[in-house]
């Protein structure tokens, strides 16, 4: 799976791990590294025609500010781990997408040990019932009564990329 700009913060980090941990690896984190000065031009830039109220000067330096102070611990926390693959973003984006292909093509994203995968989609879905933080249990239970099929799907694929 690919999960965009998640988590935010050391505590969805967390949460992240104590509910998906055991049944999830996370095999890398792509970190887009681009200065604040690139960033806030291409943002007023886009406020010119997007016609979103947050695309100021005053939002995005706010913004910008909540990023470093909230997630760039996340990051740290990852690349302690060795599994942040930085990017510049600072080229155009048709460069940054060749170059992100390349690090997909190469298989320099992935790490090369995998977990064990002996546990069945049941156990799996038993584990997440058990394991499961007292807050997400409700969320959970409607994940498996509504979409059934998706959360064993979500267990078969935790399955077999292990």
């Amino acid at each position: 799976f690919l999960i965009d700009g998640f988590p935010r913060s050391i505590d969805n980090a967390e949460c992240f791990d104590r509910i998906l941990g055991p049944l999830s690896e996370v095999q890398f984190m792509l970190f887009f590294d681009c200065p604040m000065e690139v960033m806030e031009k291409r943002l007023l830039k886009r406020g010119e025609t997007s016609g979103r109220d947050d695309d100021n000067l005053a939002v995005i330096k706010k913004r910008f500010n909540t990023f470093i102070e909230q997630s760039m611990p996340v990051v740290e926390v990852y690349r302690s781990k060795g599994l942040v693959r930085s990017m510049s973003a600072v080229p155009p984006p048709d460069v940054v997408f060749e170059s992100v292909a390349s690090l997909f093509e190469s298989g320099a994203a992935l790490r090369t040990a995998k977990p064990d995968a002996s546990m069945r989609v049941k156990s799996e879905v038993e584990y997440l019932r058990d394991n499961v933080d007292p807050v997400f249990a409700p969320l959970l239970e409607d994940l498996l009564k509504s979409r059934p099929s998706d959360v064993k799907g979500w267990c078969i694929q935790s399955l077999q990329s292990s």
